[in-house]
Parts: C-alpha cells; structure tokens; sequence
C-alpha cells in the first residue's frame, strides 16, 4: 500500500481522532488539527511507544480563519509531504458550544440562541470544512488522486 498524507480536521478528539489513528495504524502520515491545546499532549501520550508512533503530528489551529486553514496545509506539507487526502470532520454542535443549552428546565428556542454561537457553528461546520477543501482539492486531482471530501 502506498503511504499518503493525510489532514484530518477535528482530529484530535472523537470521531476524528479514532479516523487519525485507523489511518496511521494503515501506514499513512497525518497531521491532526483540533482546538484545544491541551489534546495535543494527549495525543503526543496516546501513540508514544506504539506502532503509529511518528505517524500522527498534532497541531491547533482555528479553521474559521483562512491563514490558519493556510498554515495546516503548509505545515502538512513542510512536514509530511504533500496532502493526498482530506478528512473533514471539524465540526460544532450547539451542545458543545452551550452545554447548559439542553439542561435547562425549559428547553432553548432556536431564536433564543445568541447570534456569536450560530455563527460559530456554521463558521466551523461549513466555512472551515470549505476552506481546507479549496486548498487541498486542487493537489489531489493534479496528483490524480481520488477525491472523496465530506463534512
């Protein structure tokens, strides 16, 4: 199997991070892009010692920027090789952004919802997963790799 490299946004935890890991288990290298500064160190403590060791790079970065969806790329590339596979996954609910949302006695109105938190939920769940796409689409189809994005 040939090793690629892979980005994978939303990496650090979750879903995401169990993506990152099954693509290093398969041999490729990823950079793992999250939030919170603090995963990164876990994932550093999660694949030391293991056979993904070295595989999986972490980093934080803020997707709803574009200079920080254009330092990943650059990061990736200086790193790992060029990207030949994207894994959108970063991503925000209104749970994870309002955690009291659904424990109050009287369940939130979507007009209730302050205009800062929809607009970071749709700046993360959409904008950022378009942003990394337009930077990493165009080297997998020069490369002629398959491309396959999701959100």
């Amino acid at each position: 199997m040939e090793r690629r490299v892979a980005i994978v946004t939303g990496g650090l935890r979750g879903l995401g991070r169990a993506m990152a890991f099954g693509l290093a288990r398969d041999g490729h290298s990823v950079l793992a892009v999250g939030h919170i500064d603090a995963d990164v160190a876990e994932i550093e403590a999660a694949t030391a010692g293991t056979n993904v060791s070295g595989h999986i790079l972490a980093l934080v970065a803020d997707l709803r920027r574009p200079s920080d969806c254009d330092r990943v790329v650059a990061m990736a590339r200086e790193r790992l090789g060029t990207p030949q596979i994207l894994v959108n996954n970063a991503g925000l609910t209104f749970t994870t952004i309002d955690p009291a949302r659904f424990r109050r006695p009287e369940p939130q109105k979507f007009w209730q919802v302050s205009d800062d938190i929809v607009r970071a939920v749709i700046e993360t769940n959409y904008i950022a997963a378009d942003q990394m796409a337009r930077r990493i689409a165009p080297e997998i189809v020069a490369h002629k790799q398959h491309v396959s994005l999701h959100g």
